[in-house]
Formats: C-alpha cells, sequence, structure tokens
C-alpha cells in the first residue's frame, strides 16, 4: 500500500466524485478522511456509512455506489502522516502582495472546469483549508473551476480565523504532496490571478513559492 497525503486523497476522493455529477461539499469527503485518521486503514464499505442519507438523496447516489467511488480513488492506499511543521516563508522583494480586504488582482477569464465544491454555512476553519488544498492539487494538475476558487477567496475574505500564514501553509503542504516545484506553483499562481480577480489565494501561493526554493 503506498501512503499518500491528505491534500491528494481529497483530491482523488473529489473527482471520482466530479466523474459520477456529484457535488463536492465540505461535510461529506472531509468525514470520509477524518474516519481514515481514525481508523488509520481505507475501507470502502465503511467509509461510505460515513455519508449522509441527506447527500445521497440530493446527489442521485446509493450507498453501494459512494463504496465504488472511494475504491476507486484511493483503495489501496493509506493516509500518510500530517507533517509536524511547516517551513517558514519569506516574502522578497519580488513580490508584492497586499493582504488587506480591499486587495484586487485584475482579471476574469474561464480556468478549467476542476472539482465541485460546495461552501456551507458553518464549514470549520479545516474544512475551507481542506477546500483550498483540493483545488491547489487540482489546479497543479490543470484543473480550475472560475467560481469555486472566487467563491473560497470570498469566503476567505470573510473569516477571521484564517490567516495569510494560514494560507501559505496550505498551500505549502498541497505542492508538497503533490511533487510541485517553485515554478509550478508560481504558474499556478499567476494563472489564478489573470483569470479569477483572485484578492487572496493567488497572493498566498505567490508568497509560498518562495519556501519551495
Amino acid at each position: 500500500m503506498s501512503a499518500v497525503g491528505r491534500p491528494e486523497m481529497q483530491r482523488r476522493l473529489a473527482e471520482a466524485f466530479r466523474r459520477r455529477g456529484w457535488a463536492y461539499d465540505l461535510t461529506t469527503v472531509p468525514a470520509i478522511l477524518d474516519e481514515i485518521e481514525r481508523s488509520g486503514t481505507v475501507d470502502p464499505s465503511r467509509l461510505a456509512d460515513r455519508v449522509s442519507g441527506e447527500y445521497l438523496n440530493r446527489v442521485g447516489a446509493s450507498r453501494g455506489d459512494v463504496t465504488d467511488a472511494i475504491a476507486e480513488a484511493i483503495g489501496g492506499h493509506t493516509l500518510a502522516p500530517q507533517p509536524s511543521a511547516t517551513p517558514p516563508v519569506t516574502i522578497d522583494n519580488r513580490n508584492s502582495i497586499n493582504f488587506g480586504p480591499g486587495a484586487q488582482i485584475g482579471g476574469g477569464a474561464n480556468l478549467n472546469t476542476g472539482s465541485q465544491i460546495s461552501l456551507r454555512g458553518g464549514a470549520s476553519k479545516e474544512d475551507v483549508l481542506d477546500a483550498i488544498a483540493t483545488l491547489v492539487t487540482a489546479g497543479l494538475g490543470g484543473e480550475w473551476n472560475t467560481e469555486e476558487a472566487q467563491e473560497l477567496d470570498r469566503t476567505i475574505a470573510g473569516r477571521e480565523d484564517i490567516a495569510a500564514t494560514d494560507l501559505q501553509a496550505v498551500t505549502v503542504r498541497a505542492a508538497a504532496d503533490a511533487g510541485a516545484d517553485g515554478v509550478g506553483l508560481k504558474a499556478l499562481a499567476q494563472q489564478l490571478a489573470a483569470e479569477t480577480g483572485s484578492a487572496l489565494l493567488a497572493p498566498a501561493i505567490l508568497v509560498a513559492v518562495q519556501s519551495l526554493h
């Protein structure tokens, strides 16, 4: 069995759900991952039991369908331990970054369609950061969704418990799990900035690039 980091495992689950036309939300997949962390094993049938009946009804899926999706996405893998610390991130004079509430980076074209993410009221800090990690790893694979990135940006702006350093740390972890280098991450940040008008995610990714050099 190979070990996979939480952001990459979440990306694989989100992609398996997307292929079946199921919306990804900030409750279902994180609950599956939490159970994997708790038990230390990937048992698709047992993990499918963590999915609520409300979600199954909403997407028109059976529990067996979810079992198959989980097995396809992460069967035969284990969850890699989370790193205990994140390398410090330094801003140098190559990047001018404003994390203030009115910060803007221009643009407005569409990016590729990636995993569907539905943000719900009351989402925990961990769930929002997990969603960011999913978008980063999907983006590194060439799959961004404009509306989801913009919705995440708006959500982050309204969260006092999520700081710029949190965004940078989760980006570094997601990039490491995806095996990305600074060049790929910088290209992703530039694309995100140009095509979504991101005021927070793109600058955070640009800062995170510095820790990968």
